[in-house]
């Protein structure tokens, strides 16, 4: 029995890979199952994608999704059933919110909703019995097709300790081409060779535009790594990739003050000596004492989510912040020798061109190092989605087409999509051109290949 799985990026080259198809491919691989993944942030082709399908000849095709890919999910499905793979499934957030409108399509057999470890190796263990889809009719997390009609399971299965997962398949990526295009701490210095890793899933928090897609990708409950487990997939990744820094990626790594505590004490204890950036909420910031020794453990840059200059548009956004909190955040960890990178939204249904502009000016003229500035997209099963159908605003029905730097998705209640690209682009310009990011532009030119391909994603 061969497994392809597929992470459909026909879009953007960035340097994050997709760890969580490379999470499901290690589980798989662990139980002695054969199984490849096709990535195609490199090689974004469909003429590729059927090549390789031809040569590999799969018995599973896996496609993980986020909302933004489920057209060229939803494309390289109609590839494998045409080229006559018997089981096509689709899984991440995309198809985890939308199950039932997935498997609309004739050439999706089933949808997994949520993590999908478990539950993939279930589908193969009972599909290469008898090679027939209701006897998948049952396993936790999966939505199956079957004689026209879709039959759930609302079981729901998490994986409860996180150490059992092995290290993400890494080696069934194009790692070098990941490390090259890898910007996370370029603010820091352009040469790092770096990666990112998960330390932990799901998020309590109940922001409107993210929200509750987390929660249903990973149960209501935050789930972490051991520190320890943490620390020896980074010693496997500095001695068989070269790394030199690391990117934790999860939503809310600094929300605990003990774990965050003992992960700095197992990497000063193995004296790793690796620089490494996180994300986290300007209302989990912990103490100066333990900020200053993440530092001391290499931590050199912190991305915090403002979202907006408007208090307003943060309520409309659930994001229970304040302004005061983000000056304060960014001033720690500036006296920290710690680095910021602020993430904003532009586009907000019912945002004023005042409040647009009150965003932007707090970029441009705090103390942060880099900035981002995405439009905002409402997709669907987001708590944005729902409130905006509720109250009758138009949106488009492309949003599996659009891609939230460059475009939105709101087709009423909100500014001209020309007059928010227009100050995002403003915004970019007055950000970076101010004489305080000197140093920034500085490394981005030794940096080009890199800054290139962040401006593609960011910017044009």
């Amino acid at each position: 029995m061969r497994v392809l799985l597929v992470f459909p990026n026909m879009k953007v080259v960035t340097g994050d890979p997709p760890l969580g198809v490379a999470y499901i491919a290690s589980y798989l691989r662990e139980r002695g199952i054969s199984v490849d993944v096709l990535d195609t942030t490199f090689k974004n082709s469909y003429s590729f994608v059927e090549k390789i399908i031809k040569h590999q000849k799969p018995d599973i095709l896996g496609i993980s999704a986020i909302s933004t890919m489920m057209n060229d999910a939803i494309e390289i499905g109609k590839i494998g059933k045409s080229n006559g793979i018997p089981l096509v499934i689709l899984g991440g957030p995309g198809p985890s919110v939308q199950p039932e409108k997935t498997l609309k399509s004739e050439n999706v057999d089933a949808v997994v909703i949520g993590e999908g470890e478990y539950s993939f190796d279930k589908i193969v263990e009972r599909f290469e019995r008898k090679e027939k889809i209701e006897d998948l009719i049952g396993i936790p997390n999966l939505y199956v097709k079957y004689q026209g009609k879709i039959k759930k399971c609302n079981e729901r299965y998490f994986i409860k300790n996180l150490d059992d997962i092995p290290f993400p398949a890494r080696d069934l990526l194009d790692m070098g081409k990941y490390f090259k295009h890898w910007f996370h701490l370029d603010s820091v210095s352009p040469r790092f060779r770096g990666t990112n890793i998960f330390t932990g899933r799901s998020c309590p928090f109940n922001c409107t535009f993210c929200q509750p897609t987390l929660k249903k990708m990973f149960g209501n409950f935050l789930r972490r790594r051991s520190p320890m487990n943490v620390v020896e997939e980074l010693k496997h990744l500095k001695e068989n990739y070269r790394i030199n820094a690391f990117f934790i990626i999860d939503d809310l790594f600094m929300i605990n003050s003990k774990y965050i505590d003992n992960f700095c004490n197992e990497i000063l204890r193995e004296g790793l000596d690796l620089r490494w950036s996180c994300q986290s909420r300007v209302d989990t910031i912990p103490s100066r004492v333990l900020i200053e020794k993440m530092h001391k453990a290499g931590l050199r840059l912190v991305d915090i989510g403002i979202e907006s200059g408007s208090q307003r548009v943060l309520e409309l956004y659930n994001k229970k912040i304040t302004l005061n909190q983000a000056k304060k955040a960014i001033k720690i960890f500036r006296s920290c020798s710690i680095k910021t990178r602020g993430y904003f939204i532009l586009g907000a249904p019912t945002e004023s061109l005042k409040e647009m502009k009150q965003t932007i000016s707090f970029a441009i003229n705090s103390k942060l190092d880099e900035a981002a500035f995405s439009i905002l997209t409402p997709f669907p099963g987001t708590y944005l989605y729902d409130m905006a159908k509720s109250k009758g605003w138009k949106i488009t029905n492309e949003w599996a087409s659009e891609h939230y730097y460059k475009k939105g998705g709101f087709l009423s209640n909100v500014l001209p999509e020309n007059v928010i690209r227009k100050y995002q682009r403003l915004a970019f310009l007055g950000f970076y051109l101010h004489p305080y990011r000197a140093r920034y532009l500085f490394n981005s030119a030794l940096g080009l290949r890199r800054a290139l391909a962040k401006l593609r994603c960011y910017f044009f």
